[in-house]
């Protein structure tokens, strides 16, 4: 975690960690933290994922467990590397699992934010499922997923507040 601090006024200052392309903003006169995430580039990610066999993807869906679970807003969620291991040591399915309940979430964001909900959690259910017979279909699930959180970003920061430049 890189920690910035922008300004600080005697009334007003600001603390900006970066981790994972989230940006999270302290506000002391609000007593809260606001999250902003900030987009992936899907190519981008694609591609390190196969230049570094897998290790890249490892991370990828790190980033994406503390992207949901920052659009969750919940404090009780679970810990990306917790979810990691559980999906090890499963073999997968817990993998499954989570990825029907990161759908549902991300649905449920989308019809908060007025659009239509697109019946995520079947969708990344059968394609993981199916995944286990042919590989690629899980990158697949990766890109939708990321593809929807790059969605979440830009409506949350275009609602709550520019994103920092640096």
């Amino acid at each position: 975690t890189i920690v910035f601090t922008l300004f600080t006024i005697p009334v007003f200052s600001v603390i900006l960690h970066r981790h994972c392309n989230r940006y999270e903003f302290f506000v002391p006169y609000l007593e809260r933290s606001i999250m902003i995430l900030e987009k992936k580039n899907i190519v981008a990610c694609i591609i390190l994922t196969f230049v570094t066999c897998g290790i890249y993807g490892i991370y990828w869906l790190y980033c994406m467990i503390s992207d949901i679970n920052t659009i969750s807003g919940d404090s009780d969620s679970m810990s990306p590397i917790v979810v990691i291991l559980l999906s090890i040591v499963t073999c997968g399915i817990y993998s499954v699992y989570w990825f029907y309940k990161a759908g549902a979430l991300l649905d449920q964001k989308a019809i908060e934010f007025g659009r239509i909900s697109e019946n995520r959690s079947s969708l990344y259910l059968s394609l993981i499922i199916i995944g286990y017979f042919i590989p690629l279909l899980i990158m697949v699930v990766y890109i939708l997923l990321q593809n929807s959180i790059n969605v979440i970003a830009d409506e949350q920061n275009y609602t709550i507040i520019d994103k920092p430049t640096l």
